[in-house]
């Protein structure tokens, strides 16, 4: 899921660094006396019953049924066969640790945003922090406009929107839900560059598009 993380002094500045989940990963691992995976399972993932969604710690194979990634792979490998839609499935996610390397579906991302903006994960004034605490976003893609502690606040055509975003070789994921979390729209691509090239603009175009239609 997320692949950057912000200050952990939000009331500063924005600024970008994926370093800064790792550290608090060091820290969780320090204060539990477990490592972040057991910690996941036992905090997040069982209590909110997210059955499809892992923390993989080296393994490169993903188990039960799954879309393969895609990625651009011409700049390392100009003589590999369609180099530019090249399966990277198996590069495993645990490279990123604590910064994204969660493997999950969208049916979870939704439930994990739900249990969250209900408050039935984090007591009342940590929520109420990581929602009102938050920073501009300044030189980031639109329609972020804020970022709290590991939120992002979207500004959409049916109002303001909470959600996150995450990439992998292969991958790309982002989600918007409404404050209550009773409306939700996470997407999953199977393709993405192995290098940052910045999220495509098309598909920025139809996220909030997506999010703020109603069905009929």
């Amino acid at each position: 899921m997320p692949s950057r993380a912000t200050s952990l002094f939000p009331a500063l500045r924005f600024r970008y660094s994926n370093t800064n989940y790792l550290l608090l990963d060091l820290i969780v691992e320090r204060i539990t006396d477990r490592d972040l995976r057991t910690n996941l399972e036992r905090r997040v993932f069982a209590p909110l019953k997210l059955r499809d969604t892992a923390y993989p710690l080296a393994g490169t194979a993903i188990d039960g049924a799954h879309a393969h990634g895609y990625a651009d792979v011409s700049p390392l490998l100009p003589d590999a066969p369609d180099a530019t839609r090249f399966d990277v499935t198996a590069i495993s996610p645990s490279e990123a640790g604590a910064s994204g390397a969660l493997v999950t579906t969208a049916a979870d991302v939704a439930r994990f945003y739900r249990y969250l903006l209900q408050g039935r994960l984090l007591p009342p004034e940590l929520l109420r922090q990581m929602l009102s605490d938050t920073v501009p976003t300044t030189g980031s893609a639109p329609p972020a406009v804020g970022y709290g502690l590991g939120v992002y606040v979207y500004a959409t055509d049916c109002g303001l929107a909470y959600g996150h975003g995450g990439s992998a070789p292969g991958y790309l994921t982002f989600a918007l839900n409404s404050r209550d979390g009773r409306h939700q729209l996470v997407a999953h691509t199977n393709w993405n560059p192995l290098v940052d090239a910045g999220v495509d603009e098309d598909f920025w175009d139809a996220f909030p598009q997506g999010y703020c239609s109603r069905p009929r």
